[in-house]
Formats: C-alpha cells, structure tokens, sequence
C-alpha cells in the first residue's frame, strides 16, 4: 500500500508536470527554467512578479527589502533567493539549473538529482559528486563573496583557474575582493624548488652584512570557520544588512579562530 507521503509527491510531481506544460505553451520558443513562489515587491525581469510566476532562461529575479522568492526546480531542488538581491537564471546544456549573483544572497538545497549550480563573478558552487547539501552564498556590497556548507560538502571551483576546493559541511568561507586562488594551492606554489643536481657544488654566499628582518606572514584573501547554532539567520541577516565583520563573527561562534585551510 502507497504511504500517503508518497502518494503527496506523485500528486506534486504531476501539477508541477501540468503547471510547466501549460506555462512552456504560453511561452512560446523560450526556455522555461522554473516556477516562482514569490513574496510582494520581487521582480522578474524588471516586471513585478505574481504569486506563482515562472522563470524563463536569462530572466533575472530581484528582491527588496523584506521580500523573498523560492526558485522550485523539482521537490528536492530549490533555490531561494532572499531579500535585497539580484540573481539571473538559465539552464546549462545538461539541463542543470544555473543561478548567477549579481548582487545578494541565494540559498539552495538538493537531493539526489541535479543540483543547482551557483555562479558568481569568480567562483562556481555547487554540492560535491553526489551528495544531498544545503548551501547559502553571498556577494556582500564590498564585492567579497561568503559561502556556507549547512548539510553536506560543497566544492568550490575558481573559473579563472579551474582550481577545486572541498568545503566540509558545517563551515564557511570568506573571500576577499582580491582573492585569487584557493586555500590549499599555495602549499603548491612555495614549494621550494628542486635542489641542484649531483655533482655540483653551489658557490658558499658570503655572510650577511646585517641580519634581515623576519620576514612577516603574508595576509591570506579568504577567512574559514565553523557555522555555529543559528548562525544561519544570524549570516543571512548580516549580509543583507552589509554587515559582513558581525555575520562572520556570529558564524565563526564568537569570532574565534579560524581552521586552518586545507587541501580537498
């Protein structure tokens, strides 16, 4: 006998089924991307947007102050782009939805289909190969970028260099708007280079005249840290306040200090 949970997500599959049918009819030769449950003032397109409204690739959705929108792509992907933000959709090749910020913050989840890709200016986000996750990325208003693994492992890809890094559940990342690389790729690059070859003697240098100052550590362009209990509202609250140094701090647990980076 079909449990009754079951049967709901038959009945959904289906009214989605129709709904994107009806709405892909009407929309004549664009691309349907996904229904819309949206709050007053959200905006698709620069046009203010119904109750139930749909996306179609290119469209960008915004928020106001106060306002959110959820993205539904199935009942196991969705995408909710909250307050004060500015976030373009379209599907890949593939059929895998694409959401890029512009400006603001998106959260996402999914489970065991085809996850929401998340892009920003620099980096591309999106769970690790086959994991269920929860995940909320940010562009603050001073151009860095904050991402956050609430359930599972998301992987992080910086476009320019393809470079990957693996962040763990429960933590969180902070790049700066300088930020080339990714933790863990400059273990690689200050490796020391490979020493002379047999046979050789290097010439002695001559001491030096004065000891050199020691040399100070270099800065490094992202911060990590552990998400605390709440620190989900807290964060989101944050930055869509532009309260970038509070939201770290309440992710971080009190601001503490940060684990240290680490290779995927």
């Amino acid at each position: 006998m079909l449990s009754q949970s079951f049967c709901r997500r038959i009945a959904w599959a289906i009214s989605l089924i129709i709904s994107l049918a009806l709405l892909a009819s009407a929309s004549g030769s664009r691309q349907l991307v996904a229904p819309v449950e949206s709050t007053n003032g959200v905006a698709i397109g620069g046009a203010p947007a119904q109750t139930h409204d749909a996306l179609f690739a290119g469209d960008v959705l915004s928020t106001p102050e106060g306002a959110s929108a959820l993205v539904k792509f199935s009942s196991l992907t969705q995408a909710t782009v909250l307050q004060d933000s500015s976030v373009q959709f379209r599907l890949d090749p593939s059929g895998q939805p694409v959401a890029k910020i512009l400006s603001g913050t998106l959260s996402a989840r999914a489970a065991g289909e085809k996850a929401v890709v998340v892009q920003t200016s620099k980096y591309r986000i999106e769970p690790a190969k086959g994991q269920a996750a929860v995940y909320l990325v940010g562009v603050l208003p001073d151009l860095r970028t904050i991402i956050e693994a609430h359930r599972g492992n998301v992987s992080i890809t910086e476009e320019r260099s393809g470079e990957t890094y693996l962040l763990p559940a429960g933590k969180y990342i902070l790049f700066d708007a300088s930020a080339a690389g990714l933790p863990g790729q400059e273990e690689e690059k200050n490796k020391q280079a490979p020493g002379k070859p047999a046979g050789q003697v290097a010439p002695t240098p001559p001491p030096p005249s004065k000891p050199k100052p020691a040399a100070k550590p270099a800065k490094q362009p992202w911060h990590i840290g552990s998400l605390s209990h709440g620190a989900s509202i807290a964060v989101v609250l944050g930055i869509a306040a532009g309260g970038a140094a509070g939201a770290v701090a309440a992710a971080a647990g009190g601001g503490g200090p940060s684990a240290s980076p680490s290779s995927p």
